[in-house]
């Protein structure tokens, strides 16, 4: 039996290095996906055979690059993006409408991703 553990622990490093996903240092926000052990193939025999019922989580990038697009389209100098997770420039609207340069003769585009932004707006009329 000391043989088929030690294959079983083997086999269970390996498909746990297959699904980890090695983020960007520059990246600061991370979702979590869990992939239980019916998805996992091999670990589903380690758990059968051990009794372990654990969901395995894996870290995967939620940040996407959702402003190529529209940057190109409106031809502004300056964008300013907004997420609510952190993917964005900033993490509120009115924050990123306070970061628009006053009396700029160039255009500003602020790109908000989808999400609930519950904030009272003001744009003042020098922005």
């Amino acid at each position: 039996i000391k043989p088929v553990l030690t294959t079983l622990i083997a086999l269970f490093s390996i498909i746990l290095a297959l699904y980890t996903i090695k983020l960007p240092s520059s990246r600061s926000s991370i979702a979590t996906t869990i992939i239980t052990s019916s998805q996992l193939g091999a670990l589903s025999i380690h758990s059968a055979l051990f009794g372990h019922r654990h969901h395995h989580h894996v870290l995967i990038n939620s940040c996407e690059k959702w402003t190529s697009r529209l940057t190109h389209l409106y031809k502004a100098s300056l964008v300013l993006t907004v997420d609510l997770h952190g993917c964005g420039n900033f993490s509120s609207v009115q924050s990123a409408i306070d970061a628009v340069p006053d009396l700029s003769s160039s255009k500003t585009l602020i790109i908000v991703n989808s999400g609930v932004y519950r904030e009272k707006i003001t744009v003042n009329e020098n922005k």
